[in-house]
């Protein structure tokens, strides 16, 4: 498959640019105060669009249209569309939502599982472009084999299957171009509107600026691959006794803040239960290996990971 070639500035990132690598509100403020026409442009990209669904959803509801299931589900379905059209950001927050079905109507809760492991990809020659930039050499004297199109994309990345000149299978995990940039400049605005709301509303308790900058720290971290191949390190020198927990073995010369390569282990998702079952699996037991590798992590070693419903499930 011939892929197009990609201008230097395709790969670009301002905030990069800028030597900004782990967040830091006070010195983004100090960014965007020099450049208040990226900030207006990504007000305009949002509120606007954001403002036309919620009033059409507001027309719904006072006209009582969402108690029709298909006008319910159009409406979702728009939410969650538009979480994907306004980035990385906004896909992290629908995703967080899709695990809350105590506070997400069902309809809503359906379509924002999506989020989770149905977007859309990136251009592949973008993506064979940051694997070249970033590791110093042609994708062919890398791996033997690489796809050019995506098997899988997330928020942050997408996933291509390889293989390495030494048979090895593989998975590579390539980030997003201008991902720093677009993740910066939405929590940019939304601590802005947390201060606001902090000094104004005096019903609110919780400290949304420490929130933000909380979601704000955990973000800069999962975009740093070379951050997440040393948790998956630690976590397999933690759990290598256990014959039931199986880790990707990392492969640190094909890895960089925005490359990660790693093993490719064959697995279903936990949600799919049946084919949990086709393994050989009882999910019940299965459950209970994830909660004491949990407690295990938090209570003996003092160190934990994500769990999502995207991880998988093999025979071992």
């Amino acid at each position: 498959m011939a892929l197009r070639p990609v201008a230097p500035q395709e790969l670009g990132d301002f905030i990069e640019a800028a030597g900004l690598l782990t967040y830091d509100p006070a010195a983004i403020t100090r960014i965007y105060a020099g450049h208040p026409q990226r900030l207006l442009r990504r007000l305009w990209q949002t509120l606007v669009p954001i403002g036309l669904l919620l009033i059409g959803i507001g027309f719904d509801w006072i006209f009582q249209l969402l108690k029709d299931p298909k006008r319910a589900r159009s409406r979702a379905k728009e939410c969650a569309e538009l979480l994907v059209e306004l980035g990385p950001a906004f896909i992290k927050a629908g995703q967080a939502l899709s695990t809350r079905p105590d506070i997400v109507p069902p309809v809503l809760l359906e379509e924002l599982a999506q989020l989770q492991d149905q977007l859309p990809g990136f251009d592949s020659a973008l993506a064979m472009a940051c694997i070249e930039e970033d590791l110093g050499a042609p994708v062919d004297s890398i791996y033997a084999e690489l796809e050019r199109e995506p098997i899988s994309a997330a928020s942050l990345g997408q996933v291509h299957r390889g293989t390495l000149h030494d048979g090895q299978r593989v998975a590579v995990k390539v980030q997003r171009p201008g991902l720093r940039e677009q993740i910066t400049l939405d929590l940019y605005i939304v601590r802005n509107i947390a201060a606001w709301l902090n000094s104004n509303i005096g019903l609110i308790r919780s400290d949304l600026v420490a929130l933000i900058d909380e979601l704000g720290s955990r973000v800069f971290e999962e975009m740093d691959y070379l951050n997440e191949a040393s948790n998956a390190e630690k976590f397999s020198e933690l759990h290598q006794q256990n014959p039931r927990i199986a880790v990707p073995k990392i492969y640190r010369e094909a890895t960089s803040r925005r490359v990660l390569t790693m093993e490719w282990i064959d697995g279903v998702k936990l949600t799919n239960l049946e084919a949990v079952r086709d393994l050989g699996i009882d999910p019940d037991d299965m459950v209970n290996v994830g909660v004491n590798c949990s407690l295990q992590q938090l209570l003996e070693h003092g160190f934990s990971c994500r769990s999502t419903p995207r991880q998988s499930a093999g025979p071992r």
